[in-house]
């Protein structure tokens, strides 16, 4: 049963709650009494765990998400369980449109189709009976939950997330098996889909429970919290606010020219920082968007050489095999174009089967040859132009013979011929090589092609890349190696598309193969060793000495106010706040700029904002929450164009500017 609920701030009181919280488990059963802090994501799990151990220590004591609890209370249960993976949703996809591409009609066949029936799919299939009946009743929304059904036919047999939750809670003996996880700690709540909300219930009535509830003091922001705890049966209104506090807000305000600048300027800032004594691992800087953010962020603080860890900016797609196997199978597609072959030779260390590609001599040779594209081109260009080279250097070399004397012989002036002669033959022996490595690439493509189940195709693209690829890879770094194993696994999924789409197109195979190869690379560097990178939806249980918050203009932060075409605004309001409507996706992100803000100190909090974007020559409005902390900097409201007058915002200028004024 629930044994207390505590609504705390976030930031370091909401760590302090957490400590009281295992340290009174302790002082009841024991220093080695177990305890499992369900986090609401792993960075969390991360900053807690540090946090603590660093205080008392911990022992016995372990941080899961929601859905790992789930799995691991079921892992005896679904011994034989067989995942639902992002493959095998495709698939069913496609083979559901197939038969009836209601109501997409011509469009049915586009990869944005499928991605958008596939995010429907996930949604509806976290809905609760009660909002499905409740999409049901609307024609449209009946028309939504019957394709979810249509798709659902073809992957009933494989478990998702729902399924993993539903026979944890279902499972015999519930209270024996929480045993091992000893006391529970709801840590900073999140909502949770339908089936996990039940199993939380069931656990929370089955074994003591300790609940802290982050606030921060807005009501619109906290209303998804309080939501996910009725759904798990905490009552709030018994436990009272707590003491939330003034809203959080930024203690400094930065106003740069762009994007880059931006990142550049955090980075200063933070080295600032750590000279003045702040270690780089209680530093943490928080994007909202992916792009542009993430990859400058790591160019950048690569370039400054500072330590830093957090997610990577690549996915599986940007690595050097994931690179390559697209480049191959996309050849077809775009007529084996010149520069698209020249890309694939240039995008790694590929081989062939006299050696190594030779991308500069290729290039040279392939232009020179005047290669267009079609593999009939290659081929019959390559080889007049290797008759032509071949001819020539036969020419050269006659010619320097010829016109050296004697004693220019004897003192090995002429050796085997002049050096054009041995350049033609140098430019021969590379059509020759590209000839044949594009002959053997098509074949090895033809033999794609030609398997007409999954697990052929598969294996055929895994001998493919090996082929190309090369066995010594010894002087490979090893996150390539890693990502060849990766790209390796990936394809080895694709086997067990046979059951659900027996006879797949070559461009339904190229599609799920690009799918994924979207997962993300794993994380860079080593958490707690150096700057902390955050995404601004994971920020709930940030703990800080100082925070930077980047992006903060209308349109990143908040985010656009976007509609889901399959399920609208109108139908979304139907489900109790299943489905989340535009409005309740922006106080979500409300809530976690002001958790990532409470993070750090009141006099450690950044905030920076981009006036434009120079990639797309567009200006920017200042955020309407940057704004909100102008506005308490200033002791006035303060609106978006007099956020230059008014006195509380630094604005840094351009990089060009700063030249400038120093040659000047």
């Amino acid at each position: 049963m629930i044994h207390t609920v505590i609504p705390v701030s976030y930031g370091r009181p909401a760590t302090d709650a957490l400590a009281d919280a295992i340290a009174e488990v302790k002082s009841k059963g024991g220093p080695l009494a177990p305890v499992t802090v369900i986090v609401p994501s792993n960075i969390a799990g991360l900053y807690a765990r540090r946090l603590l151990g660093a205080r008392r220590g911990l022992a016995n004591v372990s941080f899961v998400t929601p859905f790992r609890f789930a799995e691991l209370l079921s892992a005896d249960v679904l011994v034989d369980r067989r995942p639902l993976t992002n493959p095998m949703l495709g698939a069913a996809v496609r083979v559901a449109l197939r038969d009836d591409p209601r109501p997409f009609g011509d469009t049915a066949d586009h990869r944005a189709t499928e991605d958008a029936v596939a995010r429907l799919y996930a949604t509806v299939s976290h809905l609760s009976t009660n909002a499905r009946r409740a999409l049901a009743a609307d024609a449209w929304g009946a028309l939504m939950v019957r394709l979810y059904e249509r798709v659902h036919a073809f992957v009933r047999m494989y478990d998702d997330d729902n399924d993993v939750a539903r026979a944890a809670r279902a499972r015999d003996g519930l209270d024996a098996a929480l045993d091992p996880f000893g006391a529970l700690v709801w840590y900073l709540p999140e909502p949770v889909t339908d089936e996990l909300g039940l199993l939380m219930r069931a656990c929370f009535d089955a074994a003591p429970a300790h609940v802290i509830v982050g606030r921060t003091g807005d009501p619109d922001a906290d209303a998804e919290v309080r939501r996910a705890c009725r759904q798990v049966g905490v009552d709030l209104d018994a436990a009272g606010d707590g003491d939330a506090g003034p809203l959080p807000t930024a203690s400094t305000l930065i106003s740069v020219t762009d994007a880059d600048e931006e990142v550049r300027h955090v980075i200063s800032s933070t080295w600032q920082l750590a000279e003045s004594g702040t270690p780089m691992h209680r530093i943490a800087i928080v994007y909202p968007v992916h792009s542009p953010y993430l990859r400058t962020l790591h160019s950048q603080l690569a370039a400054a050489r500072m330590p830093f860890s957090g997610p990577s900016p690549f996915t599986l797609a940007d690595t050097v095999p994931g690179s390559v196997l697209l480049g191959v199978l996309g050849l077809d597609e775009l007529n084996w174009r010149r520069d698209r072959v020249m890309a694939l030779v240039a995008s790694g260390p590929l081989r062939h089967r006299s050696g190594a590609a030779q991308p500069a001599a290729w290039e040279r040779v392939s232009r020179a040859a005047g290669v267009v594209g079609g593999r009939d081109d290659w081929d019959r260009k390559l080889a007049e132009w290797q008759r032509y080279c071949s001819a020539r250097a036969i020419e050269a070399g006659e010619v320097a013979e010829h016109s050296a004397n004697e004693e220019d012989r004897s003192a090995g002036v002429v050796e085997a011929g002049s050096y054009s002669a041995r350049r033609w033959r140098s430019d021969a022996l590379a059509a020759e090589a590209l000839r044949g490595f594009v002959a053997d690439l098509g074949s090895a493509l033809d033999v794609v092609r030609a398997a007409t189940e999954w697990s052929a195709r598969a294996d055929a693209a895994v001998s493919m890349l090996e082929t190309l690829l090369g066995t010594r890879r010894t002087r490979w770094p090893d996150e390539q190696l890693d990502a060849l194993d990766r790209v390796t696994d990936s394809l080895a999924r694709l086997h067990q598309l046979d059951a659900i789409e027996p006879a797949p197109t070559l461009g339904a195979f190229v599609s799920a193969v690009e799918a994924e190869l979207e997962a993300s690379a794993p994380r860079v560097g080593r958490f707690g060793a150096g700057v902390a990178l955050v995404p601004l939806a994971a920020a709930a249980g940030l703990d800080v000495d100082a925070v930077f918050v980047l992006g903060m203009a209308e349109g990143l932060c908040p985010s656009g106010r976007l509609d889901n075409a399959l399920l609208p605004e109108s139908l979304a309001e139907r489900t109790d706040g299943e489905v989340a409507t535009p409005t309740a996706r922006l106080h979500i992100q409300h809530r976690q700029l002001l958790a990532a803000l409470a993070g750090a100190p009141a006099g450690r909090r950044t905030m920076t904002f981009a006036r434009g974007d120079l990639r797309t020559s567009r200006r920017h409005l200042p955020s309407r929450w940057l704004l909100a902390s102008a506005s308490e900097l200033a002791g006035e409201p303060v609106l978006s164009d007099e956020l230059d007058s008014c006195g509380v915002v630094a604005e840094v200028a351009s990089f060009a500017a700063r030249l400038a004024s120093g040659a000047a």
